[in-house]
């Protein structure tokens, strides 16, 4: 099939969706598909330093194109311009394109980017996969960042049009196949496919100090953004004697001034930031950990699948989740002995209570369950359900 995927971020920008399509889009092409990316220059996160690419350019026998946007030096005004602009410009570019079997794009930014490309998918003849990583308009009504009306309603409405007329619909958890559902929703069938792991490439180093003496390490490594509650866990730590545990906060967010700002006050000693980090280097430092902590905001859980959960079990470590307790990634963990889970409307009092809990105990057991878990979603188990999805698209475009 000749396929089309048009998403702003591509390899090497720094978000995990980038990296993932990175992958996605060569498993595609050694499966024989031809594959042409539609992306932009490198910008998520400034800080990086990523070099301008090339604007056209083949590699490992996937086409890139980039789209042209204003230069960006944070999270402001031009990034929501750029957002809109990239959506614009992109569904330009496919509906002059050469016609492609498939067009193929993600739920980010929020339901235009869907919407729009799914009626290019429509004008050129070609299918169209919804590869949806978040539920939106769900999580900003949820998360406060957007109000409850008119507007959402309809955003709603539409997201619900675009995923109802896919032609593929991707999700990473059966949550979100129930939240769908439960908006009128992905009438048709929809593929769960779990992200995998990224910068696990290599086996992991197990440098856990058991019976060391060492105070127990936490490590949170992602987005330090609105839904992932981490005010509630930094203030818990700082109920915790440093002798015993500390936090390890790898990456970069809107609410890292106020994290750090809460440490400042607190006089918190053990809460450590580390900026941002390759996903290997990510990767190696949550080995050298003893627990990773999952956190987002109660509602939220139920509208997205948090990736980092596949890097933390490929690391072996076990995980303290702190998440709705009736979703399915607290079940998982759960069901599997894989860590603990506590519900994130818990109070401070009651995190620095089960992050002490978690630190007393003998983690070896959580640590072979994580092990195990993690072949659930290995990488070839995750290649082969995308191929398995392309070959049956091919086969109902060839019939």
């Amino acid at each position: 099939m000749r396929i089309l995927i048009a998403y702003r971020y591509f390899h090497p920008d720094t978000p995990p969706y980038a990296t993932m399509l990175r992958e996605m889009s060569r498993w595609l092409v050694e499966a024989g598909h031809d594959v042409t990316i539609v992306t932009a220059q490198p910008s998520y996160k400034p800080e990086a330093g990523i070099p301008r690419q090339p604007w056209s350019e083949t590699r490992g026998g996937v086409s890139i194109r980039r789209l042209p946007l204003l230069a960006e030096g944070g999270r402001g005004l031009r990034r929501r311009v750029n957002s809109f602009a990239f959506v614009l410009m992109a569904a330009v570019a496919l509906a002059f394109a050469r016609r492609p079997d498939l067009i193929w794009t993600a739920s980010m930014p929020p339901v235009l980017q869907g919407a729009l490309l799914r009626w290019i998918a429509a004008l050129r003849g070609a299918k169209f996969l919804y590869h949806v990583q978040d539920i939106y308009p769900e999580i900003a009504v949820a998360s406060g960042m957007m109000p409850d009306g008119r507007f959402s309603r309809w955003l709603k409405w539409l997201d619900a049009r675009t995923v109802n007329a896919a032609d593929a619909i991707v999700v990473p958890g059966d949550d979100m196949v129930a939240s769908l559902k439960a908006r009128g929703a992905a009438t048709g069938p929809v593929s769960v496919i779990n992200n995998f792991a990224i910068g696990a490439e290599e086996p992991p180093i197990d440098e856990r100090r058991t019976g060391s003496g060492a105070a127990v390490r936490f490590i949170f490594a992602g987005n330090l953004g609105r839904f992932q509650n981490l005010e509630k866990l930094v203030e818990a730590f700082g109920r915790i004697d440093p002798a015993l545990a500390q936090l390890d906060l790898v990456g970069e967010g809107q609410v890292k001034p106020e994290l750090e700002k809460i440490v400042r006050s607190g006089n918190i000693g053990n809460v450590v930031f580390h900026g941002l980090r390759t996903p290997r280097e990510a990767f190696l430092q949550i080995c050298r950990s003893d627990v990773a902590v999952i956190s987002l905001d109660h509602v939220i859980a139920h509208y997205a699948f948090p990736s980092k959960t596949l890097t933390y079990l490929a690391a072996g470590r076990p995980i303290l989740a702190l998440v709705a307790d009736d979703c399915s990634l607290a079940r998982m963990i759960d069901d599997a002995g894989a860590g603990a889970v506590l519900d994130a409307n818990a109070s401070v009092a009651d995190v620095a209570r089960q992050i002490e809990a978690t630190a007393r105990t003998d983690l070896d057991e959580m640590k072979k369950s994580a092990r195990g878990l993690s072949e659930t979603f290995s990488l070839e188990r995750t290649r082969a359900k995308w191929l398995s999805l392309m070959s049956a698209l091919q086969t109902e475009d060839a019939a």
